[in-house]
């Protein structure tokens, strides 16, 4: 690309930022990645704008109508490690250690494409299997909710309801600004 001038343009990256108090390492990395990009004049986009607390810049307020009514099925998907992005297997390894130990007995040999066993086996277990009853108890949250309550709680994402995640639009200004 630098040698014929065509443009290096880097979509659709973003850090996860679950807790910076506790995880200030994060936003370094995040400022050596965007160091190497502008030593290589890479354009980039960050995403998400507004989210739930992982990687947006705007996050909803914990206390709204919209998180305090999923809590519960949050925790439970941080606990199971049902996202695929942005989700730990920690609280589930009892169940996934003896599975890895069958196949590495029983299928030595078996490396589906295109990532491998392990990843294979998390998507099976822990984001299809423990996913699916999750995704039918967030549903559960909204039963009975009215168009106008679904409405408000759409509210909840609005800029004005959203709170800045300010260590990561410092971190970005002060990036913008010295380009």
């Amino acid at each position: 690309m630098r040698r014929t001038g065509t443009p290096i343009w880097i979509g659709e990256f973003g850090p996860m930022l679950p807790n910076l108090d506790a995880e200030p390492w994060r936003l370094q990395l995040l400022r050596d990645q965007l160091e190497i990009y502008r030593e290589h004049d890479a354009s980039w986009a960050l995403w998400t704008y507004k989210d739930v607390g992982l990687q947006g810049l705007r996050t909803v307020d914990p206390a709204s109508g919209y998180l305090t009514r999923i809590a519960d099925v949050l925790a439970a998907k941080e606990r199971l490690g049902v996202d695929s992005w942005g989700g730990s297997d920690a609280g589930v390894r009892d169940i996934l250690d003896p599975i890895d130990a069958l196949f590495d007995r029983e299928f030595p040999d078996y490396h589906p494409w295109p990532w491998g066993r392990r990843p294979h086996i998390a998507v099976l277990v822990r984001h299809i299997l423990l996913a699916e009853p999750l995704a039918e108890e967030w549903a559960d949250r909204f039963r009975g909710v009215t168009p106008e309550q679904a409405a408000e709680l759409g509210r909840d994402f609005s800029f004005a309801r959203t709170h800045e995640r300010t260590p990561l639009a410092d971190l970005l200004r002060s990036h913008i600004a010295e380009s």
